[in-house]
């Protein structure tokens, strides 16, 4: 919160453009004390309403808003109380929780605790990737932010470098491909 003086809201209201608006000296500038009091983030939207019409604003400006975003398209949905207008996000959310989870368990049945490498006994079928990109199906946006999420966690940069890079080079690149 910030308390203005007398001279420190003449000056605001001044400047050119003035620094506040809506304001008049004649009834605000008291002669026996605190002017004016502005909170921080007290113009922000605070009811669902006020909430509602700024996204509604937002969206009328072309590229602020980033719609394609899955994210940013279910916190709309909510906001509006809709969020079943969008069920695919939790079935694909639930299909690239499975292939992380995959992808560690696999990494941990073929890597030598000791020494971070594959198995040296390998066969090629056992060292590919357990996780496929299946390019009609996939919502190939939502993986790749998700997936790039799950690149930076600790769980992810615990595993093995070459595991690091298969899913980089293999998995990941593959998704960027069929977006």
């Amino acid at each position: 919160m910030s308390v203005l003086s007398r001279e420190e809201l003449r000056a605001a209201l001044a400047a050119d453009p003035p620094l506040v608006e809506g304001i008049d000296p004649a009834t605000q500038l008291q002669p026996n004390g605190i002017d004016i009091r502005v909170e921080a983030g007290s113009a922000r939207p605070r009811t669902p309403l006020e909430k509602k019409a700024s996204v509604e604003q937002a969206l009328s400006i072309p590229g602020l808003i980033d719609v394609l975003d899955p994210d940013t398209r279910m916190q709309i949905l909510n906001l509006y109380g809709i969020p079943e207008m969008a069920p695919q996000t939790k079935a694909d959310d639930a299909q690239i929780a499975r292939e992380h989870a995959t992808l560690i368990a696999w990494a941990r049945s073929l890597t030598d605790p000791e020494t971070g490498e594959p198995d040296p006994d390998l066969t090629p079928e056992e060292a590919m990737l357990p996780v496929l990109v299946d390019q009609l199906l996939d919502n190939h946006p939502l993986h790749l932010m998700r997936h790039n999420t799950f690149m930076k966690t600790d769980e992810f940069l615990q595993l093995p470098d070459w595991v690091r890079q298969a899913f980089r080079d293999g998995h990941y690149v593959e998704h960027l491909y069929w977006q």
